[in-house]
């Protein structure tokens, strides 16, 4: 008597997978107003390496040094600073960190809203009641 047995081998071959980013939210403070200065930074908690950071304003990429008054600094792999040292009304806009591997590219974006200047009022001179002189005769 011959009994034959089959075994049936089952192999899972792993795909690289690359886990997509995930940018942190970030805003613009509130009440900027021109003179002052802000900075945002875009981070990613969650995505494989290698990724790639850039920043756009109203949707055309922020190259170094283009505009000399924005500057963007990589902090690392994984974070970016924007930064602005003196603001003016031009600096209003949406601002967009983008983050992207070989999964996805994803997008953030944050409004800035920069206001006039601040002008301390001056204060008017005190008031004095009008001076009446009084003659005696």
């Amino acid at each position: 008597m011959c009994v034959m047995t089959k075994f049936l081998t089952f192999v899972f071959l792993s795909a690289p997978f690359t886990v997509p980013p995930r940018i942190e939210p970030f805003s613009f403070q509130e009440g900027l107003s021109e003179g002052m200065r802000t900075r945002v930074v875009c981070g990613v908690n969650k995505g494989d390496s290698p990724l790639k950071l850039e920043w756009f304003k109203d949707g055309r990429s922020l190259s170094p040094g283009r505009p000399p008054d924005i500057q963007v600094k990589v902090i690392d792999q994984f974070s970016s600073v924007l930064t602005m040292s003196s603001l003016t009304a031009a600096h209003s806009g949406r601002y967009t960190c983008q983050a992207h591997n070989a999964a996805a590219a994803v997008r953030f974006t944050a409004s800035l809203s920069v206001h006039g200047k601040v002008v301390a009022a001056e204060s008017p001179a005190p008031r004095t009641a009008p001076h009446h002189s009084t003659h005696v005769a």
